[in-house]
């Protein structure tokens, strides 16, 4: 009898455990996945078009502003399996979970009206880590310039995909090797976002900056060297360069600057070489110009630097200079 009630017992264990263990993968399906797991993925995709279909006719009658929550909140208790791994947030679709499958899927269709709200798997599947920008907006990657539930639209920050078609110019006025860059647009101006190419062994990159990228003029270099320690050389910089804000900030290793770094068109060179310890030097060309409004931190914690321009001054027309020097021990 005991014998007996021991199979028993251990039988109906092993088909505990067993169930738990199929209930658990489903439950990670859920989690992980939800485009494919729960079906094929042809299956997976024509479910895909069918939640978007279904939200468009939805929006025809009650438009973008109130179609927010979980599926089967907004479009019936049918499509409740998606509900951990899909949400409507103004009429557009988002994707919450991290199946490498379903995110390079939205990606290839580009669908206007779709999202991702992690950032970390779509890094993932464009083939680099994530990386935050910076502490004040850490759901954008630096690398790539994904932002947390981006539209994933036909000019998604794909570095393959721009790089492509896309033509740059350096300063040298020669063309460019854009797959070392990433950036995006305003549709009037290019700010470059990271610089992603290989380094020398003196700390220089590959190339020239890029000023013009399809006959467009590049602005803004905001953050595309920030926390960079394999830079030593600060390349030339545009000419066409208006917004600089953090462009340097926290490159440990820079050494030196182009003799003929020029600061002319900047509006803002906020934290420019913020934390840049073993900078020494500024050129004279590299002075501010009556353009300049935002300059504070600029130098900030540059404990070598020892000379500025002799006709380094601060414009009357700067907003914020706070913090420019703050730090600089070595500033004769």
């Amino acid at each position: 009898m005991i014998n007996k009630n021991n199979g028993i017992t251990l039988a109906v264990l092993i088909i505990t455990i067993v169930i738990m263990l199929i209930l658990a993968t489903a439950t990670i399906g859920a989690i992980n996945g939800g485009l494919f797991d729960y079906a094929g993925e042809a299956t997976g995709k024509a479910e895909l078009f069918s939640i978007l279909d279904h939200i468009e006719k939805i929006k025809t009658v009650r438009g973008n502003n109130y179609l927010d929550g979980t599926l089967s909140q907004v479009l019936g208790n049918e499509y409740s399996k998606y509900d951990s791994t899909f949400k409507i947030v103004n009429g557009k679709l988002v994707y919450m979970g991290e199946d490498p499958k379903t995110v390079a899927y939205l990606f290839e269709l580009g669908i206007e009206e779709s999202a991702i709200e992690n950032v970390s798997a779509v890094c993932a599947v464009l083939g680099h880590d994530y990386k935050p920008a910076n502490y004040l907006n850490p759901k954008t990657c630096k690398r790539c310039g994904y932002t947390e539930g981006q539209k994933l639209v036909a000019t998604a920050p794909h570095p393959d995909q721009q790089n492509s078609t896309d033509i740059g110019i350096g300063t040298d006025g020669q063309l460019v090797n854009l797959d070392n860059w990433t950036y995006n647009t305003n549709l009037y101006t290019w700010s470059l976002t990271g610089y992603i190419g290989p380094y020398s062994e003196q700390g220089e990159i590959e190339g020239k900056v890029p000023q013009i990228i399809n006959n467009v003029s590049v602005k803004s270099i905001k953050t595309a060297f920030q926390g960079v320690t394999q830079i030593k050389v600060v390349p030339d910089i545009p000419k066409t360069v208006t917004y600089g804000l953090s462009a340097f900030l926290n490159c440990t290793n820079i050494e030196s600057l182009p003799e003929n770094l020029t600061f002319e068109n900047m509006t803002s060179t906020e934290s420019f070489f913020n934390g840049c310890k073993k900078l020494v030097s500024i050129p004279e060309s590299a002075v501010l110009s009556n353009k300049t409004t935002h300059c504070s931190s600029m130098f900030y914690s540059c404990t070598n630097l020892k000379n500025l321009p002799k006709n380094f001054t601060i414009p009357e027309g700067t907003i914020y200079m706070q913090n420019m020097f703050n730090g600089c021990t070595s500033l004769e």
